[in-house]
């Protein structure tokens, strides 16, 4: 351990108030009481802003005296903030993201190399779609499949933002593989001109690392939950409830509850008789969703943190056996319970 080189994090942080020191911020921010050892934090610190080993800085440096200085590189490498050193270039395409995962905990070079070798499928290219994909060709996953069999509309052009007036009546797919290509020329994106019907279309899809799924259908959810489930696929649902921004549940078979496990709990489509069904599904078919960009794009912002994580083995996922809901106007988070289920026929007997 005393070899391995390690070097201050450069996206700590030290600020001192009245009473006390802060090291670090966002959710890993530490407030240290101690001002004496903020103050030892803060030398400790200093020696590692060029990468060094514990045995350079024990044999040089006159801190490693200081009693107090094994306590303070441990808080320092327990939270993160000494990260061992990693030869990779500081400016270069990934390098803040870089700097993200290593705040998570993980080696850069592994989670880059992780999301390079994936292969996903994206089922819907409308607003979310469009918003997901370009986030995944920018962070450097290597294989994108793009599913969907529709054109763009007029319509389409207040949040689906890598479409223009000049892409209407042509392939959702095949403009947006255009987009993705100029934003990243090392992705490797698939189109795949069609719509999702039956278990045929979902076993012609070659991005099986995940399937994120986006599309305005009430049928096609479960559609996808029972055949990822047969295959072994993880998924992702992503969309929204007018002014609710949704995504989830995660779902990884054998691991996670599924998307049958919260309807069961939430009672949906349980005691109505035919005459009333046969009423809802008049109803129901008339519905399209009030769509406000804003919402749409927070929905596929959020998921697009759990599909990285997922696919570069790092951090825990949000949306793990939960559908969440961002309400746009409170900010108030809700959620919901989708892990497993014994009463679930479907995937109880993967537990």
């Amino acid at each position: 351990m005393s070899r391995q080189r390690y070097k201050l994090a450069k996206y700590v942080v030290f600020l001192r108030q009245e009473e006390h020191g802060i090291v670090g911020l966002g959710s890993n921010q530490q407030v240290v009481k101690d001002l004496t050892f903020w103050e030892t934090l803060v030398d400790v610190s200093m020696a590692f802003i060029n990468d060094a080993s514990f045995d350079e800085i024990y044999t040089h440096e006159p801190l490693a005296r200081d009693e107090r200085f094994s306590e303070a590189l441990t808080f320092l490498i327990d939270n993160r903030f000494l990260v061992p050193h990693h030869d990779l270039d500081e400016e270069g395409r990934y390098s803040r993201s870089h700097l993200y995962y290593q705040s998570l905990g993980g080696d850069p070079q592994t989670v880059s190399e992780s999301l390079h070798t994936s292969s996903i499928s994206i089922i819907g290219c409308g607003g979310i779609g469009n918003h997901i994909s370009a986030m995944l060709a920018c962070s450097g996953v290597g294989d994108i499949h793009l599913v969907d069999g529709d054109v763009i509309e007029l319509s389409n052009l207040t949040r689906q933002i890598l479409f223009s007036e000049s892409d209407i009546g042509k392939k959702k797919t095949d403009v947006l593989a255009t987009e993705l290509r100029r934003r990243n020329k090392t992705v490797r994106v698939n189109v795949i001109d069609r719509m999702i019907q039956d278990k045929a279309d979902l076993d012609a899809l070659p991005g099986r690392d995940l399937f994120v799924v986006s599309a305005d259908s009430f049928a096609l959810l479960p559609l996808i939950n029972q055949y990822c489930l047969e295959a072994g696929v993880p998924y992702l649902s992503v969309g929204y409830m007018n002014d609710i921004s949704v995504y989830g549940p995660f779902v990884i078979p054998g691991e996670t509850g599924c998307l049958n496990c919260g309807v069961l709990r939430l009672g949906i489509g349980q005691g109505y008789c035919e005459r009333l069904n046969v009423k809802l599904q008049t109803l129901n078919r008339r519905f399209k969703s009030a769509t406000f960009p804003p919402v749409n794009a927070a929905a596929a912002a959020l998921a697009s943190s759990d599909v990285l994580k997922y696919l570069g083995k790092i951090g825990s996922l949000a949306s793990k056996d939960k559908r969440i809901g961002l309400h746009d106007s409170s900010m108030v988070i809700e959620t919901q319970d989708f892990s497993a289920n014994p009463e679930c026929e479907l995937c109880a007997h993967l537990h």
